[in-house]
């Protein structure tokens, strides 16, 4: 898929938000004060989920990363607390190493 077509796609196509958490990753209610940065967060679908189910709780940070400027703007607006960020997810020299608890990441095509 070209550049253009990605970005239309990115523009007109939203994820559904639901509450479904796959369940390997109820692990986070058992973590406090932790970090967590989803690479390839899209709309903030997972996030979400996560977040309605109580899962993030007690987590100091959440960081959302993705090439999408559209998405990442979707993601401020439903869920405001999350620190957005545009970046390609195989180049993230923005990053600090090891300054994240948890990393998650689904559905991203490399």
């Amino acid at each position: 898929m070209n550049e253009t077509a990605f970005q239309e796609h990115s523009r007109v196509s939203v994820y559904f938000y639901n509450l479904f958490v796959p369940e390997m990753l109820n692990f986070l209610k058992t973590l406090k004060n932790f970090s967590l940065i989803d690479l390839g967060c899209g709309d903030g679908a997972l996030i979400y989920s996560l977040y309605q189910n109580g899962l993030l709780k007690n987590a100091k940070e959440v960081v959302g990363v993705d090439i999408i400027k559209v998405r990442i703007t979707r993601l401020k607006t439903f869920l405001p607390f999350v620190k957005a960020r545009i970046a390609d997810v195989q180049d993230l020299k923005q990053i600090k190493n090891n300054s994240f608890d948890v990393a998650i990441s689904s559905q991203v095509c490399f």
